[in-house]
């Protein structure tokens, strides 16, 4: 991995941190597979997040590129080694340092493979249920007659509520339809030309083929 690449993905651990979002909730709406972020947060990792995932990573963040992208020499070039090892589960766990200006090095991030149902520290006081309860709306008003996107269902769920919310409750309530044995349900599909998952409402979709 690059220095501009590694550090680019402890930037975007950073954030994530601070916001309290999990590996799979970033995957989730980053519209990937569940072990996507976890797999991109290895530093042996051969994962490049291209332009559109940076737009959807300034998004989710409300911020800007150079918040996680390192743009001046003096960043990139800052001498970082990470140690790792892996705990009884078979999980691996790292520790990022950083050479400071008397030659020592100075710990500065931990990180590692986490659970898919992790809670990590949040401000957000909307619950499940509430969640379970908007996503219910929506799908009973037409809302999923068009595809969309983990992202869009966030942005306009977070807006609805006006605060904050845990997208793995989304995807929670999300499941409760994709999971549906009988229609009418959810389907989840691939977005070929953005390359990530979308979700509409399987009648609807088995109409516009007819």
């Amino acid at each position: 991995m690059s220095n501009i690449e590694l550090l680019k993905m402890l930037n975007i651990i950073k954030l994530r941190h601070k916001r309290g979002l999990s590996q799979f909730e970033l995957a989730f709406l980053l519209g990937q597979r569940d072990l996507y972020v976890r797999d991109f947060e290895r530093p042996d990792h051969t994962l490049i997040l291209g332009l559109s995932e940076n737009n959807t990573i300034r998004i989710i963040f409300k911020c800007e590129l150079a918040d996680f992208v390192p743009l001046n020499n003096s960043t990139i070039n800052r001498a970082i080694r990470i140690h790792y090892h892996i705990d009884e589960q078979g999980n691996r766990n790292y520790i990022a340092e950083q050479k400071v200006g008397n030659g020592k090095w100075k710990e500065f991030l931990r990180f590692g493979d986490e659970e898919k149902d992790i809670f990590l520290e949040s401000s957000s006081a909307i619950t499940d249920i509430q969640i379970q309860n908007w996503i219910d709306e929506q799908y009973n008003n037409g809302y999923f007659k068009d595809a969309k996107s983990a992202l869009e269902i966030f942005l306009d769920c977070e807006a609805h509520f006006n605060d904050q919310v845990r997208p793995l409750f989304i995807a929670n309530a999300i499941q409760h339809y994709t999971k549906k044995k009988k229609a009418p349900r959810l389907v989840k599909n691939r977005d070929k030309m953005n390359d990530y998952d979308v979700f509409v409402g399987e009648i609807l979709l088995k109409e516009s083929v007819l």
